[in-house]
């Protein structure tokens, strides 16, 4: 009997609580699988899931015995590359060789609907083993591609087996020019509580999420919605998307979203005027409220966003108190000096998170022809001790240089409450470097040359130089440029500052140090890089007793004891890019 299987089971018997493990991992009572995760192992292959090895170990009747009594279902894939027209183009490999299914002999539509049933069909398996009315959590179509009718339909499988869902999280492929009506049975749906949808962008699918809120506003605690640019619109209309009464002879009204705490909305455009009913919906926000509101993120690009609001930003951060989480991503911003640092002071006592990741289009030569948008220190960096003493801030990523980071930090390394640094850098930019590997390999190297006696700890690994700080430097940071060649390689700027910052000279408080890009989960994994302050009465590392730390894994980030927040939700804010990309973006 196999000892594991690639679908994802999270399994519940009589005899403990409920965890996750490989499917056949013996067990003293039932087996009874509450959550399924189904896979794509490839983004070239998308509609290659893993139901047939599920099957392959587990006859029918057993395969309902195990699953009659799940309640979450989730459907993933990586977003790694193909970024978008991800439904057929890539992924016909399956069809080879079928009967009329020649990729060559196909069209574009006849691939994407042979595409489409051949997911269906493999699902279907699934779903037949499903429990009617007993599904509560469709906790993530995260193919990136279209969904099968017979799954949302007016006559789907959800429509009419598990209309009682809670949670339902969608990621479709906004770019296909071959999607069809196909999410009509959404609105059948009429006990959600969460409802997210990233890549809407047909009209369709904006009547069917028009509808399916029409039934669900009253009781909806989370909504999350992500329009994709298109020929048909560069960004949705909220009052478009909230309306209802749109049937002959009635009047257009808002609807009232009484029970709605969080709300996350991308390229959906809020009118100027907001009627009575659209206010109580903000008003009762968790995420907007102006006296409750604790958590704002937010990614804005001049380029695409009106200049005319550029300003409002510091306005609004100075227009209420207690904010504890702040996270911004800008892009080419004129310089935000006096009034956006006045702006996060104006929450000293509360402010515990700060992610602040800047942007400008710089000239890629001389000519000055072409240019990109490249990351760039903060133009108030000369300010950042300042802040960083002024409030209890426990986490904070920045957009530097490791170089810069020590002499921002060094003046309030004794008494700061930092817990997480992260030193941000845009994985697009740095899609050929393999800054993990290069890391990993100078810390072998730096194990090595310690196993022999030659490396000490009050050393320097780029010079043999010690560290030296002037303080005449503090007030020049802003002047710093980041798209200046640096003057070490990255990866040992990254260790050399590590060292410094978990050694005897560094920051008592911190215990996890980040460098990278880590938006997107694994997608720039190669481009990413985290370490940990070493634990020295556990641990006992010669390369670990020289460096003081030692390298972290993302996955364990979540569970380990060391921090005061959610560090895996903190590094992954404020994306630079689109998870899933139109060609109207570029």
């Amino acid at each position: 009997m196999p000892t594991e299987n690639p679908v994802l089971l999270s399994r519940h018997n009589a005899h403990s609580a409920s965890y996750r493990e490989p499917a056949y991992i013996p067990s003293a009572g039932p087996i009874v699988y509450q959550s399924v995760t189904l896979r794509a192992a490839s983004e070239w292959a998308l509609n290659v899931l893993d139901v047939d090895a599920f099957f392959l170990y587990h006859d029918y009747g057993r395969a309902q015995a195990y699953l009659r009594n799940t309640k979450n279902l989730c459907f993933q894939a990586p977003i790694q590359v193909v970024r978008f027209s991800r439904c057929a183009y890539y992924s016909i490999f399956r069809m080879t060789g079928m009967n009329g299914c020649s990729p060559d002999a196909m069209s574009e539509a006849v691939a994407h609907k042979h595409f489409l049933q051949d997911l269906e069909l493999q699902i279907s398996r699934i779903l037949s083993c499903l429990t009617p009315h007993n599904l509560r959590s469709f906790d993530r179509w995260r193919l990136g591609t279209c969904i099968p009718q017979g799954i949302f339909g007016v006559d789907g499988y959800l429509a009419r087996c598990q209309p009682h869902i809670l949670h339902l999280h969608l990621q479709t492929d906004g770019t296909c020019f071959q999607a069809q009506p196909g999410l009509e049975g959404l609105s059948q749906l009429h006990d959600l509580k969460v409802l997210s949808w990233n890549g809407i962008q047909h009209r369709s699918e904006v009547q069917s999420l028009q509808r399916t809120l029409q039934c669900n506003h009253l009781h909806l605690r989370s909504f999350t919605v992500a329009f994709k640019p298109s020929t048909f619109a560069n960004s949705l209309s909220w009052s478009l998307l909230t309306r209802s009464g749109d049937e002959p002879g009635h009047a257009l009204r808002s609807m009232p979203f009484a029970s709605l705490k969080e709300l996350s909305l991308s390229r959906i455009t809020l009118p100027t005027y907001l009627p009575p009913d659209d206010i109580l919906t903000f008003r009762g926000l968790c995420s907007l409220s102006f006296i409750r509101l604790v958590y704002f993120e937010g990614c804005f690009d001049i380029l695409k966003d009106d200049h005319r609001y550029m300003n409002a930003l510091s306005e609004f951060l100075l227009s209420f108190r207690g904010l504890q989480n702040l996270h911004l991503h800008q892009s080419n911003f004129p310089p935000l000096g006096a009034a956006f640092v006045g702006a996060i002071h104006g929450h000293p006592d509360t402010l515990k998170s700060l992610v602040y990741h800047e942007r400008q289009l710089v000239q890629l030569d001389e000519s000055g022809m072409f240019e990109e948008d490249r990351d760039v220190n903060p133009t108030w960096a000369g300010k950042c001790d300042h802040t960083i003493d002024l409030c209890p801030l426990t986490f904070l990523a920045l957009a530097i240089c490791p170089k810069t980071a020590q002499t921002i930090l060094e003046p309030t390394r004794a008494h700061t409450q930092l817990q997480l640094l992260h030193l941000r850098l845009s994985g697009p930019e740095r899609l050929h470097q393999n800054l993990a590997l290069e890391i990993r390999t100078l810390l072998i190297e730096s194990e090595r040359t310690s196993s022999e006696g030659t490396f000490a700890p009050g050393s320097n690994l780029l010079d043999d130089k010690p560290n030296t700080y002037d303080p005449s430097r503090v007030r020049q940071i802003a002047t710093l440029q980041s798209e200046t060649p640096p003057s070490m390689p990255a990866a040992k700027a990254f260790i050399s500052f590590a060292r410094w910052a978990f050694g005897p000279q560094g920051i008592p408080s911190l215990r996890v140090l980040a460098f990278g890009d880590f938006s997107h989960e694994d997608r720039y994994e190669a481009q990413r890089f985290l370490v940990r302050r070493l634990d020295r009465p556990k641990e006992s590392r010669v390369v670990s007793e020289c460096l003081g730390f030692v390298p972290l894994d993302f996955a364990d980030l979540e569970s380990w004891d060391g921090l005061s927040g959610n560090g895996a939700r903190f590094l992954a804010a404020c994306p630079g890019n689109s998870l899933m990309e139109s060609p109207y973006d570029f």
